[in-house]
This record gives structure tokens, sequence and C-alpha cells, in this order.
């Protein structure tokens, strides 16, 4: 996704570069600037459509986490004395350490995904 924002942004400079060459020139460069526009206006869209689904997703990750961390302390409080209670701490504890790695991973993708549309 990094590479595909970078790739766009770089490409609708050097179009726009070459336009304001042409432009320079005295040739008439309306049509291809609205076709630029237009391109750059259906790219944004895709990006913006990407980013909320990934804000969806993070919320997701992120609710997962609080719900396995609530369990996780409602077990702890509990007897811990019981081998199916420990048993299962031990895989919720597992769990929560998962989905906190993913949750890092997706704010991390999520942040560069948001910063990349903001500077389009």
């Amino acid at each position: 996704m990094r590479r595909s924002l970078k790739q766009h942004g770089q490409y609708v400079a050097a179009r726009l570069d070459e336009l304001r060459k042409l432009q320079a020139t005295g040739q008439d460069v309306t049509a291809a600037g609205r076709e630029l526009a237009a391109y750059h206006h259906r790219e944004t869209q895709s990006f913006q459509h990407e980013r909320l689904i990934h804000l969806l997703v993070t919320f997701f990750f992120g609710a997962l986490l609080v719900a396995a961390l609530t369990g996780l302390v409602m077990l702890g409080l509990g007897d811990a004395d019981t081998p199916a209670t420990s048993s299962m701490f031990m895989v919720l504890s597992g769990g929560c350490l998962v989905v906190l790695v993913l949750e890092v991973f997706y704010v991390n993708h999520y942040y560069h995904l948001e910063n990349g549309v903001q500077k389009l």
C-alpha cells in the first residue's frame, strides 16, 4: 500500500510537470488536465475506501483485545486453584499477546495509510 501511494503521488506530480511544460509552450492542456484530475479522484477514492476498511479492522481488533484483556482479568480474579481455570488463563494470555501484536501492526499500517492519503 505504501508503494502504491508513493507511485501514485509520483505519477501525478510527473504528469502535472508535463502539463505545465506543455501549457508554457502555448498548447491547450484542458482535456489532459481533466483526465488527470478524474484519474486522481478515482485513485484517491480507492485509497480512502481502503483506509475506511483498515480503520474498521483496527477497531475490531482493538475491541477484541479489550474483550480478551477483560476476560483475562476476570479469570485472574477468580479461583486460580482449578486446573481448568489456569489452562484457560494461559490460552487467553497467549490470545491477548497475539491480538496485541496484530493490533500494533494494524495501527502502524493505518498510520502510514492515513498520512499517505492526506498527502495526496
